[in-house]
């Protein structure tokens, strides 16, 4: 009763702000905007979606492997992949994530470990996003409100500053986690694992821009690539919080919000939001054929 109730508040956000959003756009001309994407730049933003999917991919099995559970990449990259499809395609129903641990399970993984590994993934593409804010910011953030600065300015540093608290106290968090028989996770907080996962976080975020900047160059969208890497990081963080459907709605409205700082019109942010989802339906059509041809039931096999 709880995920039905949870679902339709979801969908409900979504298509409210969707509602709210195409009610002050020019249909005629967001259709227009929308037709004059070049398949050149659709296809580089593609292609790099498909490189950010890897570097995640990466991510994810270092961290298993911290957490104990060793398998090839190929194992996890179908994996992401069907997360991807389940995220695209189902958003909502069936968090693509809860698939991920699912399989994790089945293949011998410990209940503590499959769950961890997610939500390590999850908070340091989360801390990679703070990071990329934080460094983008004094360089490129004059076009933001000074209420606005100051908010994204609270929120990196406190990253940062969460991040400095965790390498410097990370022998006190191993003690912790063993008292609580969670050792395996305190592997995760060894200094040189911990920072190759940071910057692997921040390496994901800034190609996520790239690819947003790719589809605004094929929009012939006038906005520098620096200003995506404080805008798209934002997005995503946004467009992840458990409010609407596979953030539907929410990516559009952000996108909308800070092309309108910049000088442009709404029909642009929602344009490309449209183009980031599009993108995404792409790779979740790959994760779709990986899901099928290997049996709903069944688990991606070792390669």
């Amino acid at each position: 009763m709880k995920r039905y109730l949870s679902f339709s508040l979801k969908v409900a956000v979504s298509l409210g702000l969707l509602y709210y959003l195409l009610r002050h756009t020019d249909l005629a001309t967001l259709w227009q905007t929308i037709r004059k994407i070049s398949p050149w730049w659709f296809t580089a933003a593609f292609l790099c979606y498909l490189v950010f999917q890897m570097i995640s991919t990466f991510r994810w099995q270092l961290i298993c492997k911290s957490l104990d559970f060793k398998k090839n990449y190929v194992y996890f990259l179908k994996l992401y992949f069907i997360n991807q499809y389940f995220n695209a395609f189902l958003p909502g129903l069936l968090g693509g994530d809860i698939i991920r641990v699912g399989y994790l399970l089945k293949d011998g993984a410990s209940k503590t470990a499959a769950t961890l590994s997610v939500f390590y993934d999850r908070a340091f593409g989360f801390l990679g996003a703070l990071l990329l804010v934080g460094v983008s910011l004094p360089l490129e953030g004059e076009f933001l409100p000074p209420p606005t600065q100051k908010t994204l300015y609270l929120l990196s540093g406190s990253g940062l500053l969460l991040c400095l608290i965790i390498l410097l106290l990370r022998r006190f968090w191993g003690k912790k986690l063993q008292n609580y028989h969670l050792l395996l996770a305190s592997a995760v907080f060894h200094l040189r694992v911990f920072l190759i996962l940071l910057f692997l976080g921040l390496l994901v975020q800034t190609f996520y821009s790239i690819h947003l900047f790719f589809l605004g160059c094929g929009l012939n969208l006038p906005v520098p690539l620096t200003k995506y890497l404080i805008i798209v990081p934002i997005m995503g963080v946004l467009a992840a919080m458990p409010v609407s459907l596979g953030g539907l709605g929410v990516r559009e409205g952000t996108l909308v919000y800070f092309l309108r700082l910049l000088g442009f019109g709404a029909e642009y942010g929602l344009a490309l939001g449209i183009l980031v989802y599009a993108v995404a339906l792409l790779g979740g059509a790959i994760g779709g054929i990986i899901y099928f041809t290997r049996g709903s039931g069944q688990r991606p096999k070792d390669v």
